[in-house]
């Protein structure tokens, strides 16, 4: 499964080169959504429903997944840092945990509410607090 997701998500993250140029919200943003889409496109709900039933399970020791997620987020953040998009004292590693964990929450909260799109509740945290919480760190 880990191998599996890998091989979906490395379009995203060869994205990465490319989003550090432009503006970090809308660079997150997109990085974002684009995971998310992968998910939504090539799953079911059930499927979602067994993915995070696996990934949940601490005894299955696939803690592996949530940190390539993070890493491929972190590499973004790391990027945009590097290309001055974002301050050099900005938390990268504490910011990419905060997305990696809200991402996985937009899909838990579609594995128990199906009615609610998983797209809309991404793109209304991405409006309301993704340019919050990176204001501190954006370049001027």
């Amino acid at each position: 499964m880990i191998a599996l997701s890998q091989h979906r998500f490395a379009a995203i993250n060869d994205q990465i080169p490319l989003l550090v140029n432009g503006d970090p919200v809308e660079g997150i943003r997109h990085y974002l959504m684009s995971y998310l889409k992968v998910v939504t496109d090539q799953s079911t709900l059930a499927m979602v429903r067994s993915w995070l039933r696996f990934i949940l399970d601490p005894s299955n020791g696939q803690i592996g997944k949530f940190e390539n997620d993070r890493r491929g987020i972190e590499r973004l953040l790391q990027g945009l840092v590097d290309h001055q998009r974002l301050t050099a004292s900005t938390p990268v590693a504490t910011i990419a945990n905060l997305l990696t964990v809200e991402l996985y929450g937009v899909l838990v909260a579609w594995g128990v509410d199906d009615q609610a799109s998983p797209e809309q509740r991404l793109r209304d945290y991405c409006d309301v607090a993704l340019g919050s919480m990176l204001a501190p760190y954006l370049v001027k």
